[in-house]
């Protein structure tokens, strides 16, 4: 590993740093979104176009001169939707020669582009990158500011204000403004011009797939999204009605996973159908329980048979004692185990985000049996026994078919150690207020 003798010089490129610049990028990339890369082609076409800023263009230089490190920016634009127009930098590519990763340069590099940004005159940075590390760095999801893409909200658009308030009145739509539609074709031609390195395929491929595939809502850490529930309830969307909202999404989404009249609903595929309507929900004390208390109380009503295993006590947190009174007489199973078994679908309301450390043994031999069980495993929010923001699973964490996060995604549906419980994840609405809204 690199040891840092002294801090980097960072500094603005120059044209005779054009090449090794290309190498360093090659060597940051490679095999690391795609087998191969093309990221050292888009930074050669960027310093051809006339939205390319050159001041911006930094590089991070040892003593030695040897370089460690990139970032480059471009013009681009909000257009908001008063029509006006409103000038913003996209940051991009920044990258980091592997021997010198995990040293804070990539952090340094980010700090020094925003001073430099801030003296030619942008108040904000915008770019498409992995949540995961670039909220750990001042950014924000787009959606927070109400800024997104001609498609939509995307949680892979991320969004730095230089200047607090900025971006204040400011939503609309992201646009790039530089031109790059490579072909494969054109980028094994400029890759020939390096030395030749072998194309692999790596899990990080498909951390990075997993970090650009969550159109349309966020990703957030557990933290993040207490905060929005904060503000949703200042803002006259009040916790329990989040509650209900949620309950409500879930219900409607598990009545498409049943088998009814042999349909086969092709957003959900039929190895994930359900074949009856014996319902069994795990549930905890906190608010993860009260989301499974409303769900019980909906599809009980639409011809479930419902029952509910207490497995963490009676005693319960506000929200969810208060579901658990309006669902009335609940049918608790006299055998837990048998009650798996026989169940049709099991839904996991037991911890949900607010779970760190290891599950109790009781809850461990729990879920080991429901994992072992035919029926369609529906998880609420996250697995229970994940956490949240680490990504960290315990043993025999509740291992879903589906997922159905509430509001936004959260960070650790990013992370691979997580796949193999998360099963098939979706997002569902629950009318969080956007702290744009609120303007």
């Amino acid at each position: 590993m690199t040891v840092l003798s002294a801090p980097l010089n960072i500094r603005q490129e120059k044209e005779k740093d054009h090449r090794n610049v290309e190498i360093l990028i090659r060597e940051a990339f490679w095999n690391h979104h795609n087998p191969g890369c093309d990221e050292h082609y888009f930074a050669h076409v960027l310093r051809t176009q006339e939205v390319f800023v050159k001041e911006l263009s930094l590089v991070a230089e040892t003593e030695e001169g040897t370089l460690a490190g990139v970032v480059m920016g471009t013009k681009a634009e909000i257009l908001c939707d008063d029509d006006t127009v409103h000038p913003v930098l996209c940051l991009g590519p920044l990258a980091v020669h592997p021997a010198f990763q995990r040293l804070g340069v990539g952090e340094d590099l980010l700090n020094s582009f925003g001073e430099k940004a801030l003296e030619l005159g942008y108040d904000t940075v915008i770019l498409y990158g992995n949540p995961l590390y670039y909220t750990k760095k001042g950014f924000r999801d787009g959606k927070r500011y109400g800024i997104r893409e001609a498609g939509g909200y995307h949680g892979a658009l991320l969004v730095r204000e230089l200047v607090p308030g900025a971006l204040k009145g400011k939503c609309g739509t992201f646009r790039e403004l530089y031109e790059y539609t490579p072909t494969d074709e054109v980028v094994a031609a400029f890759d020939a011009l390096f030395p030749a390195k072998e194309k692999e395929f790596r899990d990080s491929q498909d951390a990075f797939m997993l970090s650009v595939q969550t159109p349309g809502y966020s990703v957030l850490s557990s933290a993040e999204m207490k905060e929005m529930e904060a503000l949703s309830d200042a803002n006259g969307v009040s916790y329990e009605q989040l509650m209900e909202n949620a309950g409500t999404a879930a219900a409607e989404a598990i009545c498409r996973m049943v088998k009814q009249d042999g349909v086969e609903y092709k957003d959900i595929g039929v190895k994930y159908l359900a074949e009856g309507r014996k319902l069994l929900i795990l549930a905890g004390k906190g608010n993860n329980a009260g989301d499974g208390f409303v769900i019980a109380r909906l599809l009980a009503n639409r011809g479930f048979s419902v029952q509910i295993a207490l497995l963490c006590g009676t005693k319960f947190s506000p929200l969810a004692s208060l579901n658990l009174q309006r669902l009335g007489k609940i049918v608790q199973p006299e055998n837990l185990p048998a009650a798996i078994f026989e169940a049709d679908i099991i839904v996991d309301g037991v911890f949900g985000t607010g779970f760190h450390g290891a599950l109790s043994p009781d809850l461990q031999e729990v879920f080991a049996l429901a994992n072992k069980a035919s029926a369609l495993r529906i998880a609420l929010d996250i697995p229970s026994g994940m956490n949240c923001d680490t990504g960290e699973a315990s043993a025999n964490t509740f291992k879903a078919d589906h997922t159905l996060c509430f509001g936004a995604y959260k960070h650790c549906m990013l992370m691979l150690p997580c796949q193999p419980y998360l099963g098939r994840w979706k997002c569902l609405e629950i009318g969080l207020v956007e702290p744009f809204m609120t303007e």
